[in-house]
């Protein structure tokens, strides 16, 4: 099934592809080329072949079959369809000898291997077929460089209305296109701003490709900046390295969007020995305070490229509701019977509030980053070991009351309350602690250098920061 769907694919992107260059050149061919299923494969197959070795050679082709739909000699014909076939040759010869050119320029770059081997392996296609032996004779028709250029220039605007104009300058205005379009890999290396009404067939740092004819050339504009391994170079460091911008300490404040704390008390006075309740407790604000230092392990972007150590204070504001209130509990004993005389004590809790005054946690949290979506975008995972540290207020109280029971000598008993009161108020300042482990994920955006903005997630912790770097 995958495989049907890829062949597909291809057959879908085939055919548009051939739309688009038989209708841009249209103009510039017979019409018997455009009228037969067979004739126009052939033209296809001759155009797409042109275009990929260089755009000008789709001038070479213009003029065979223009020249062979007036004359139609079969001899002539095929012997310039050789001519065709052996300069198509010869460039594609050039281009192997400029990737390899490309490679061993790289090789004496003074840039990390990986990053280097990452240009290796872009200029490799190029570079990786056999020279072809090839034997040009003599162009069977003599040359209008204007008109060459005019197949170029078509080509860089991706016309179809276009048709030549023996009194344009053809050169002057394909010469400046070409200059753009090496100065749009230039600036996208550089990161800076690219023309977007520039056609090109792909705008990607990979259509160098693409124009690499442009590169190979000796009048290439400041050559030592403008060659394709610099660019490609330099697009690769600036995309791949941390080397640059790396910053080992980061600061940051952030605010929290959503936490859980869970609180529990203990009643430790007399007569209350166990836990009544327990709370969980929902703070409405969260602020913190982030310190981390970033251990380089290696020099480019990828898995467990640095190691990231972060040490966090978060305070937690609370709503002036954070009251809880505890429902009375009722405890009692039995005083052993004594003679014809029985004891009993009641101890009820009046109700007890607990007020949160202050909750801080200290987190520690460990992490590495996983996947870089984009050269300003980093998205670490880890864990953080968290303790929360609650400052509250018991409030509570207890009635007390004991009674006596005698029994009569007639079988009947008498119930005395004997002693009953209220204590006073007990009032606690406790804290307690207590140990939070959980997985978290980190989302860095680097807008500008040394300042960033990082999303925090975890289970039941979210926050979002703004910091510094340096």
């Amino acid at each position: 099934m995958k495989i049907f769907i890829l062949v597909l694919l291809s057959i879908v992107v085939t055919k548009c592809y051939s739309q688009d260059i038989l209708t841009l050149y249209q103009k510039d061919f017979p019409n018997e080329y455009y009228t037969t299923k067979e004739n126009n494969e052939f033209l296809f197959l001759n155009l797409q072949k042109a275009v990929q070795t260089r755009p000008d050679m789709v001038y070479y082709l213009s003029e065979i079959l223009n020249s062979f739909s007036v004359t139609h000699d079969t001899v002539f014909f095929l012997k310039d369809m050789r001519y065709f076939a052996s300069i198509s040759n010869d460039i594609g010869n050039k281009k192997i000898m400029w990737g390899r050119d490309q490679i061993k320029k790289t090789s004496s770059l003074d840039s990390e291997s990986s990053l280097k081997q990452k240009v290796i392996d872009f200029f490799s296609p190029a570079a990786r077929d056999s020279i072809k032996t090839v034997s040009l004779s003599e162009c069977p028709f003599s040359i209008d460089i204007n008109k060459k250029y005019y197949f170029s220039f078509k080509f860089y605007t991706n016309d179809p209305s276009l048709e030549y104009n023996a009194s344009e300058n053809y050169e002057e205005k394909s010469i400046f296109l070409e200059k753009q379009i090496i100065q749009h890999f230039k600036n996208l290396a550089d990161f800076k701003g690219v023309d977007e009404n520039l056609i090109l067939k792909d705008r990607s740092i990979n259509g160098i490709m693409d124009y690499w004819y442009l590169f190979a050339t000796e009048d290439l504009p400041d050559r030592n900046n403008m060659e394709a391994y610099n660019i490609v170079s330099d697009y690769t460091n600036n995309n791949y390295s941390i080397e640059d911008n790396f910053s080992r300490f980061m600061i940051s404040g952030g605010y929290g969007i959503n936490n859980t704390a869970k609180v529990s008390y203990t009643i430790n006075e007399d007569p209350f020995h166990e836990p009544i309740d327990h709370s969980n407790l929902t703070p409405s604000d969260q602020y913190s305070i982030d310190i981390t230092y970033r251990y380089k392990i290696k020099p480019v972007r990828s898995i467990f490229s640095y190691f990231n150590i972060n040490f966090s204070v978060q305070s937690f504001k609370l709503p002036d509701n954070i009251n809880q209130y505890i429902n009375n509990t009722i405890r009692y004993r039995i005083i052993t019977p004594f003679d014809t005389t029985d004891y009993k004590e009641d101890i009820t809790s009046n109700g007890a509030i607990i007020k949160v005054d202050k909750m801080t946690t200290l987190i520690f949290e460990p992490s590495v980053p996983i996947y870089f979506p984009y050269r300003n975008i980093f998205l670490e995972f880890g864990c953080y070991i968290g303790m929360n540290i609650i400052k509250y207020t018991l409030d509570y109280g207890y009635h007390y009351k004991r009674t006596e029971t005698k029994t009569n000598g007639n079988g009947t008993s008498t119930t005395t309350v004997t002693l009953e009161g209220d204590s006073l108020p007990i009032l606690e300042n406790k804290t307690q602690t207590n140990w939070i482990v959980r997985p978290v994920a980190n989302i860095l955006f680097e807008p500008v250098s040394h300042i960033f903005l990082k999303a925090t997630i975890a289970p039941d912790l979210s926050k979002v920061s703004l910091g510094i770097s340096f």
